[in-house]
């Protein structure tokens, strides 16, 4: 039950009815540079089909060592799955629609038909959607989580048509299937939270007869079939091997596991290629397939941080592997002890765009994997990338002071000189932690200083006159986590996370230091807010206010008396929200899943909503320019909107209604050492108990508590156990209970 609740995230939610509210702005897409997870790929007759957050790129993979992009193509949608054989290219994508391609030329792929196979409803950030894709001859599997297996007729090339279905009265999610001539195994979870494979006939691949099944203590990520054998990656329950000689009692005969969360498995001879997610791909010896050893013959895992590899394909000594944020790997597998890697799908075939920023003709872009990306958009109808400058660690953020651009990544700033932005290349760092540890998140560049928020380390002021050798001159111990950070003159305005519900005091959201003295920072006033709990993101100031977002929406605070700071006004949508640009009369807003929201702040006691744009997978960062706003998006790369701004006509007696349901949100930080705090919501009074269990379902921690109101709490949890002993790295599971409600959530100790 428990491995299966790791992978359920439940994501803090409220809701918010505007009641006859007109829009009279305008925001029109007019490019897209895309740049985004590479999570699925398929290989035909030598061309090689990948995803790139929202784009298909194709590449002749003839000499996998040099592969050449023969061309790509842009859907509406993140892709979700895809399929590749004979002339057919078939995709699913993030708003369910199946296409079929005809590839006979793969430089020029024609859509053939769509068909709508209903709406997907999950988070593109912190929930994954499990679907599959299959070509079988005319007919097309299409298997999605939420609703099971879809066959569909695709003989007809510009009428596809759904011929059959298979779905289960038992089942909560669907995860994985594989076929055979006469065989289709689909791979479930019960409402028992029990792993089921279903074995089940089929006569042409339409007519699919339920003949037996067989449980599982695990989620049947990934299945495949050889002969009388089926072989199934089984999350931490691992790899299993299936006698289905008599397909009427399919009988396990071996187990095998070493590390990680098996989530796809591919055979070829004596060896099955494992999907391992953080562990990468395994290589396991299954010549004996009653007696598998645990330790992998082989292994191979991307450098890249936070790259999970959840699928994989194996084509004549070649693994394919898409590494979501690590880009697509070929790597050879002919030793398969020693898998080598040969080179990736393409230039940039992965990364996620998470901040964004510019300087006269030239856009910037701080790229999960690529580091900073940099961009020609002097025509923004046509960006064009001309460099791209790595540096170890991964980019997050990035903010452009005078002819350097300073980037926050996973451990440090990089201070990169880009008064040549053809020659760009870091120049300076400031690191105060290790790869995985704490990381800054804010910055700010006044007269020759930087001001680093550095989450947990706190506050750091650092002299860049000289930027090739940053020297610290101060350092000040932010209450919690230091997201980020304003300098006016002498002043400070440190933005924190607020984790007050939990096992520590309520702290401030925002502090007012006295920065005159780097080595005698302090605090001269606060602005504590109105909830328990507030992941806050980004803050700006401009004359008398200070403009604060994060997850409970957009606060104006009146700083004209900065020992007394006073909320002004609210704009209040929930959800999260990242990156706050204001600019003139209005503040814009990145706000994941929601898109661009652009707020009119012209009167601060009472912000509205003046316009909304969606994009592609969920909005990292903004940066409005004059009638263009640029925006990083995390599969859908750098997106170029042109905006006609016009007055806004609100009725006056609009009503806001606000929704609090029960929720259970990531924890944060994930990954996490040594603590980390989790944020819950309840829709009235409740007693609620959270416990964290180990992978193999042991209680580590109880936390029980009763809450007198509806709201927004959170609890810490500092990685021990109920005697208070450290425990060990790995997966847990935080699971909440209130009533009927229960809720959990995957956890990665990284000690």
């Amino acid at each position: 039950m428990l491995q299966y609740l790791a992978k359920r995230v439940s994501v803090l939610c409220l809701f918010m009815v505007l009641q006859h509210l007109t829009f009279a702005q305008d925001i029109t897409l007019i490019s897209q540079l895309v740049n985004g997870s590479a999570t699925v790929s398929a290989v035909n007759n030598g061309v090689l089909y990948f995803d790139s957050g929202n784009k298909i790129v194709m590449t002749n993979i003839s000499n996998p060592s040099s592969p050449t992009v023969l061309g790509s193509f842009l859907l509406d949608a993140t892709i979700l799955d895809l399929d590749s054989e004979s002339e057919w290219l078939a995709i699913l994508d993030a708003n369910g629609l199946f296409s079929l391609y005809i590839v006979e030329n793969p430089e020029l792929p024609q859509l053939l038909d769509s068909l709508s196979t209903g709406p997907v409803e999950f988070d593109p950030i912190l929930e994954s959607f499990a679907a599959e894709v299959s070509i079988v001859g005319p007919k097309v599997y299409v298997l999605r989580e939420d609703s099971g297996l879809l066959v569909i007729d695709i003989s007809d090339q510009g009428n596809c048509e759904l011929v059959a279905s298979y779905s289960d009265d038992t089942s909560i999610g669907y995860y994985s299937f594989t076929t055979s001539d006469s065989l289709v195994l689909i791979g479930l979870v019960t409402a028992e939270f029990m792993g089921v494979v279903k074995v089940l006939h089929h006569s042409d691949y339409t007519d699919l007869e339920f003949i037996a099944d067989l449980s599982l203590d695990d989620t049947p990520e990934g299945l495949t079939l050889v002969g009388d054998q089926a072989y199934i990656a089984a999350g931490q329950l691992g790899l299993l091997s299936v006698d289905i000689s008599n397909p009427t009692s399919p009988t396990v005969l071996d187990t095998s596991y070493w590390d990680g969360w098996y989530t796809q498995v591919e055979v070829s001879g004596d060896y099955a290629y494992v999907a391992a997610d953080a562990a990468g791909m395994l290589v396991i010896d299954i010549s004996q397939s009653d007696n598998m050893v645990d330790i992998p013959v082989g292994i191979y895992t991307s450098s890249e941080e936070y790259s999970f590899l959840q699928d994989l394909t194996i084509e004549e000594n070649i693994a394919y592997l898409p590494y979501g944020l690590g880009g697509l790997k070929i790597v050879n597998i002919s030793n398969p002890s020693a898998p080598v890697y040969l080179a990736d799908g393409s230039p940039n075939s992965g990364g996620s765009a998470f901040g964004v920023d510019y300087k006269d003709d030239f856009i910037y872009i701080a790229d999960w994997s690529n580091d900073l990306t940099i961009v020609d958009a002097s025509d923004p109808t046509s960006p064009a990338i001309i460099r791209t400058v790595g540096f170890e660690g991964s980019a997050k953020k990035v903010r452009i002071f005078g002819d350097y651009a300073y980037v926050t990544g996973s451990y440090g700033i990089h201070i990169v000189n880009i008064s040549d932005p053809f020659e760009a290349s870091v120049v300076g760092e400031f690191i105060r932690s290790e790869p995985g540890g704490p990381s800054p998140h804010g910055v700010d560049v006044k007269q020759g200083k930087m001001y680093v928020a550095h989450n947990a380390m706190g506050l750091y002021v650092v002299d860049v006159t000289t930027p090739e050798n940053p020297v610290e001159l101060g350092h000040f111990n932010a209450l919690d986590w230091a997201r980020d950070v304003v300098v006016v003159d002498s002043l400070a305005y440190l933005l924190n996370l607020n984790d007050g519900g939990g096992f520590s005091a309520a702290l401030q959201y925002m502090q007012v230091l006295n920065i005159s003295d780097p080595n005698n920072i302090h605090e001269i006033g606060n602005w504590t807010g109105s909830n328990n709990y507030a992941w806050s993101n980004s803050i700006s100031v401009r004359d008398t206010y200070a403009y604060i977002l994060g997850d409970h929406g957009l606060f104006v605070i009146d700083i004209s008396d900065p020992t007394n700071p006073l909320t002004a006004g609210v704009w209040n949508p929930g959800g999260w929200n990242f990156r706050l640009s204001e600019d003139g009369a209005y503040a814009y807003i990145a706000k994941e899943g929601g898109g661009l929201k652009v707020i009119d702040i012209s009167n601060p006691t009472n912000p509205s909503l003046a316009a909304s744009f969606s994009t592609i997978d969920y909005c990292a960062d903004v940066a409005p320019r004059d009638s263009l706003v640029y925006i990083a998006d995390a599969d859908g790369g750098l997106l170029i909107a042109e905006h006609v701004f016009a007055p806004v006509s609100i009725n006056p007696d609009d009503e806001i209604e606000m929704h609090i349901s029960f929720g259970l949100d990531q924890n944060f930080p994930n990954p996490f050492n040594p603590s980390t705090s989790i944020a819950y919501s309840i829709p009235y009074s409740a007693q609620v108990e959270m416990n964290i269990y180990d992978m193999q379902g042991r209680l580590m921690k109880v936390h029980s508590v009763y809450h007198p109101s509806a709201g927004f709490y959170s609890v810490s949890w500092d990685g021990t156990d109920m005697s208070g002993r450290a425990v060990a790295s790995g997966l847990y599971v935080c699971q909440i209970i209130s009533g009927e409600f229960t809720r959990s959530q995957k956890m990665l100790l990284l000690r």
